[in-house]
């Protein structure tokens, strides 16, 4: 319940309050005292989008505080502060929140309604709500929405993942290969840069054993191809010719060639030593070579580098695994996506039959209220189809397709007059009709949904005669239970019946316009209904029979 609203310098109006209470609370004033600029300053409380023209001329900020009684033991109120430089500022019991924090809060708590706003009833998901509202599965069309969207979110991934798999399933096998290859190989920078240094080492020993083999062949060996002799074969010859030679230096000759021979056989032997040592290298540079290729060929593709041709075998793994995973997710999802669906179905099945049921109900009731709105031979009803192809469908497991919003479109149909066939809400009725039927839509609404406050203003536009007491008496049925209604007004007959009367009226204060407000009691009451009523002692009598009607 709305207990009080403060506005200040807020357009016209540099200080006003207004004090309300349970029931009917109305305000009355001349055309353009005032009065729609408190609804617009409750809108700001509310949440509305801030727009500095409503800052009053000449001041800085513009500022509204409603308060709230939710229940018996908690009140909230809410200050919100416009400034003339564009900022604004909500508080919510003196504590800073944003608007999307604050609109759930509070939504729940008032409900506005003017001419301006009726045009929200010819809406269908504005219908659907007042259905699910008046069928008391608000609750369940959220959870039917919840799940439509994690089913829809869950469909989406899985077919994400299953064109992922299938793009990269032809992958599979290159991957394959790949490790294969690269694991045959077991590549190492260790055994790389060894066998690198090995093979330089056997270079190094084919050049030796070059050397050692001429060196050798020189000593001791003999070559067709050449005509010389070794140097074993030239010492012996050398003997042989000393051998004839008599005298004390060929003595010492002899001596010599008997080492040089010595020399030349030990050079021989450790030739041949130095030969056999190096016999492996041949076989073994084949090897090392072989295996340097293999490593060659995968280190060009891989651009040379070791570390990156072991990075492309972990990298070659994590693909797999990634595979692995994407397979392993896909079949948690399928999981997961059998029993939300199974959930959703259920749910809205259960919100389907439920609407059917509200349907029936609803349709009675609106129709028994704009009978006592003075249109007795209108009718009202509700259409449910199923949801048409350019909503998003999801299959259900019984075969139907669910929308986000059930498995049921909703639409109001209406007929002023008999004989007239109904048709959609939005294409048959008149404004008036349609204030009417909005109305007589809140009304029932009233009886089934909780309490909050209602907010008309201009409801009774162009209303008159018999349709005024209709009107008046729907109003104070709607404020009946506690509840509290306010009601922007021209009408005595509505004015009359207020459980609290508050006046809106201007003056000019050094040139500036000013609006006042005030609470009315008993002969203040008199003279405000008589003002409205056309003034005159006629008015005067008419506004008192007016008042002891309501007493009485």
């Amino acid at each position: 319940m709305l207990t009080s609203l403060r506005l200040h310098n807020v357009a016209t109006i540099s200080d006003a309050q207004l004090e309300l209470g349970a029931g009917l609370n109305v305000l009355t004033g001349e055309t353009g005292a005032g009065k729609s600029i408190l609804v617009d300053g409750l809108l700001l409380a509310l949440g509305e989008r801030a727009d500095t023209g409503i800052v009053r001329s000449g001041e800085k900020i513009a500022s509204v505080e409603a308060s709230f009684l939710v229940d018996e033991k908690r009140s909230v109120l809410v200050r919100r502060e416009v400034h003339s430089a564009g900022r604004s500022r909500l508080l919510v019991d003196d504590e800073a929140r944003t608007l999307e924090e604050f609109r759930p809060v509070i939504a729940p708590l008032i409900e506005l309604h003017t001419q301006r706003s009726t045009s929200s009833l010819l809406r269908r998901p504005v219908q659907r709500r007042y259905l699910d509202e008046f069928s008391g599965v608000l609750d369940l069309a959220g959870e039917v929405e919840e799940l439509h969207s994690e089913t829809a979110e869950l469909l989406a991934a899985i077919t994400d993942i299953e064109r992922m798999l299938s793009e990269r399933e032809s992958d599979r096998g290159f991957i394959a290969h790949e490790i294969e290859e690269i694991d045959r190989l077991d590549p190492s920078r260790e055994e790389f840069e060894g066998l690198r240094e090995e093979r330089v080492s056997l270079l190094s020993l084919e050049e030796q054993a070059r050397a050692y083999g001429a060196l050798l062949e020189a000593l001791s060996g003999e070559d067709p191809g050449s005509s010389g002799m070794s140097v074993l074969q030239g010492l012996a010859a050398a003997e042989s010719q000393l051998a004839t030679v008599r005298g004390e230096s060929a003595g010492s000759l002899r001596e010599l060639l008997e080492q040089a021979q010595v020399s030349v056989n030990e050079m021989v032997g450790l030739c041949q030593s130095l030969l056999d040592g190096c016999q492996s290298a041949p076989w073994r540079l084949a090897e090392l070579d072989e295996r340097l290729d293999t490593y060659s060929r995968l280190l060009e593709r891989y651009h040379g580098s070791i570390d990156e041709l072991v990075d492309r075998r972990e990298a070659l793994e994590g693909r797999l695994v990634e595979l692995a995973g994407m397979e392993g997710e896909l079949e948690s999802k399928r999981t997961t996506l059998t029993a939300t669906l199974e959930k959703l179905s259920l749910a809205a099945r259960r919100l389907s039959e439920s609407r059917s049921e509200g349907a029936i109900l609803l349709q009675d009731s609106v129709t028994g209220e704009l009978k006592k709105l003075g249109m007795p031979e209108a009718t009202f009803s509700v259409d449910l189809t199923p949801p048409s192809s350019s909503s998003s469908l999801i299959a259900a497991t019984d075969g139907s397709r669910i929308a986000s919003f059930g498995l049921e479109q909703v639409e109001f149909l209406f007929s002023a007059n008999p004989g007239s066939p109904a048709g959609p809400l939005s294409s048959i009725a008149s404004g008036g009709e349609l204030s009417r039927a909005s109305l007589a839509m809140k009304l029932a609404l009233a009886r089934v949904a909780q309490p909050r406050t209602m907010v008309f203003d201009e409801i009774d536009s162009g209303v008159a005669g018999e349709t005024a007491h209709l009107l008046a008496e729907a109003l104070e049925r709607a404020a009946s239970d506690g509840r509290q209604v306010i009601v922007i007004t021209h009408l005595a007959q509505i004015a009359c019946r207020a459980n609290r009367h508050i006046s809106v009226s201007k003056k000019i204060e050094k040139d500036r316009p000013v609006t006042m407000v005030r609470t009315l009691e008993n002969e203040e009451r008199v003279t405000e209904l008589a003002r409205v009523l056309g003034g005159g002692e006629a008015a005067i009598a008419h506004a008192r029979s007016l008042l002891n009607r309501k007493s009485h």
